[in-house]
């Protein structure tokens, strides 16, 4: 699957259901607001390999992790991002230790 059909979550109908349901608030998660340039561009700074542990990663398979995350005042900056692979991003969580 590439990069671009896993920035897809939902089909055009499930949106517009959500957008239009009197019961749902529609609301974008602040972490998935990230451009798909901004993440290429980590990944071509900083990839291919995991910044945690040695897995080499592919433009298809990365995560953009950050050094600091939002829950602990990091910002969406180049400076503050990396490129992890999935698990050890899941294991890092909003864990930071500066």
């Amino acid at each position: 699957m590439s990069l671009l059909n896993q920035q897809r979550l939902y089909s055009d109908a499930q949106i517009e259901f959500a957008q239009s349901s009197p019961h749902l608030v529609w609301v974008t998660p602040p972490n998935r607001s990230m451009p798909l340039a901004l993440r290429l561009q980590v990944f071509d700074l900083k990839g291919p390999r995991c910044a945690y542990c040695p897995e080499i990663l592919t433009r298809e398979n990365f995560t953009v992790d950050h050094i600091r995350p939002i829950a602990r005042g990091g910002l969406t900056v180049l400076a503050n991002l990396t490129v992890a692979c999935r698990s050890c991003n899941s294991r890092k969580g909003a864990t930071w230790a500066g």
